[in-house]
């Protein structure tokens, strides 16, 4: 990258320190898209001392400036609903997006992972981010109070603001619509609110700078915004960079040049603004020094950006931040392997029909370093599950349909890996068989139905003596029981059934034999 700077009353070391973030800083992460985005975080009095504490911290402790040692950071993702169950952003988004940021959080020493897998929240009053819905979340945060807890509705604030952390609540939000980016802007930057980093442009945010508003040489003190209380304008020659602007001396002053990354201050001027101060060498401050800023960072709001940043000091005082967290579990330490082997699927297999279209089984070869996988079909309908076994039993497909299903492995820190090519098959037109088509099998009953106390009886008369395997699934086809061999006798069968501490909800009961297939609905309460 070829950098360009024109020299006009510039500091000489900070230029140099600028110089050597752009082309020499380690913390960037390039996207494919750039993307824009509004922020809805407040910068409260109590946010930015903190910060500013951060910053002495750091100052003071060398070890917050090393990246050697990790810091391992959970983070419990609220996936949300609405009441009815619909809108919920798919996991394999969430776990893509974890491995960006895990990608972008790298070299500054983070890793994050996800606590104890997702939690489901069916409720509209947070979906849609009603009247209420930030109590309410704070509610369910309480109950997480040592990870980061990040809420995924599908609105915010408007229909403008893509994420937000609230200081007082300590938690951060993202609407689903922003948060599946390449660059990882809207996510990447919200993080970094939660540990205390401010907007480089910090009290800009409503009234950017424009040259018909405030000329060539700026010569405000202080601004504030419906973001920020009043901020003291930072000046290009550090001498107030810990008090003013974001507080953070190797971000040079931001009055807003980048934050309208396609607004144009010229009416005849179309074309949209890039990664770029469209006003680089041509603003002043107080003190008439030349403002060179850095265009590309995390922190902004310039959309135009593919490569985004974060500066030494924006790191150290984020690490400082996680240090002084007691609100953080510390102890544990996840599993870092990284994935490399590929999935390779055993049934069914390309152009195969499936016996039976309610009852097909699909299965595959597991890979070290995964502990789950999200098992995606594709077709007359479109399905996703995820599990920790090697193969699952699908019990909602449609009869006379094609489906690609596809396997990824996943593992606390994400999934990089993008789902393959699907593997093409069929389902029959006929449905699995039913009690009623068993010809051997008569009265049958599972009782008690709904299931109390994790136990169930089946019983049954039966003509025929055979072996047979029992199984029963939750509703995303994960098995509960996975193949339970049963001996069936002659006359009357009783068997009993023990759950282990199966969630509330529906449940499918599998008994395969060579004679066909006894399938019954449970509820779990």
């Amino acid at each position: 990258m070829i950098v360009t700077l024109m020299f006009m009353k510039l500091n000489t070391m900070r230029l140099q320190r600028i110089l050597l973030l752009i082309l020499g800083f380690g913390f960037s992460f390039t996207g494919m898209q750039a993307q824009t985005h509004q922020c809805g975080t407040d910068h409260t009095p109590e946010f930015m001392k903190q910060l500013e504490a951060n910053v002495k911290y750091s100052n003071e402790h060398i070890e917050t400036r090393m990246v050697m040692d990790k810091r391992y950071v959970p983070v419990k993702f609220h996936l949300i609903a609405d009441s009815d169950g619909n809108g919920r952003i798919p996991e394999h988004i969430v776990y893509k997006q974890l491995c960006r940021l895990n990608t972008q959080y790298d070299t500054m020493g983070f890793v994050f992972y996800v606590d104890d897998g997702f939690n489901y929240v069916d409720n509209s009053i947070i979906y849609n981010h009603s009247a209420g819905a930030q109590s309410q979340m704070n509610g369910i945060r309480n109950q997480y109070n040592q990870s980061v807890n990040v809420f995924l509705p599908n609105q915010t604030f408007g229909t403008n603001t893509a994420g937000y952390y609230t200081p007082s609540f300590d938690y951060l939000v993202v609407r689903k619509a922003s948060f599946d980016e390449e660059a990882n802007r809207t996510f990447g930057h919200e993080l970094g609110h939660y540990f205390r980093l401010a907007h480089p442009h910090v009290g800009w945010e409503d009234r950017p700078y424009k040259p018909s508003a405030h000329g060539t040489i700026v010569t405000l003190t202080s601004v504030g915004s419906s973001q920020s209380a009043t901020i003291p304008v930072e000046l290009m020659n550090e001498v107030n960079c810990t008090t003013a602007g974001d507080r953070i001396c190797d971000t040079p002053p931001d009055y807003g040049f980048t934050q309208n990354a396609n607004w144009t201050d010229n009416d005849d001027d179309d074309t949209p603004q890039i990664c770029f101060n469209p006003w680089e060498g041509e603003v002043m401050d107080r003190n008439e020094v030349l403002i060179f800023s850095l265009s590309n960072l995390v922190m902004g709001y310039n959309g135009g950006c593919s490569t985004n940043t974060f500066t030494h000091g924006q790191a150290n005082a984020m690490r400082a931040d996680y240090d002084n967290r007691t609100n953080i579990d510390k102890v544990y330490m996840p599993d870092t392997t990284e994935i490399t082997e590929v999935i390779t699927t055993i049934e069914p297999t390309a152009f195969s029909t499936a016996e039976f279209y309610n009852n097909v089984t699909l299965s595959w070869n597991g890979v070290e370093g995964a502990h789950g996988y999200i098992v995606t079909l594709t077709g007359t309908e479109d399905f996703q599950y995820e599990t920790d076994q090697t193969e699952i039993t699908v019990t909602d497909l449609s009869p006379a349909a094609s489906y690609a299903w596809s396997v990824s492995p996943i593992n606390e820190i994400g999934s990089c890996a993008d789902l393959p090519a699907g593997v093409l098959f069929f389902t029959s037109n006929d449905e699995v068989s039913s009690v009623n088509e068993v010809d051997f099998v008569s009265n049958f009953n599972v009782h008690p139905n709904p299931v109390v106390n994790q136990s169930f009886t089946i019983s049954f008369e039966s003509e025929n003596q055979l072996d047979a395997n029992l199984s029963v699934f939750d509703i995303t086809g994960k098995a509960i029981i996975s193949n339970l061999n049963q001996n069936i006798r002659p006359g009357t069968n009783n068997i009993p059934v023990q759950l282990n501490n199966a969630p509330t909800g529906l449940y499918n009961l599998l008994i395969r034999t060579s004679e066909g297939i006894i399938s019954e609905k449970l509820l779990v309460k």
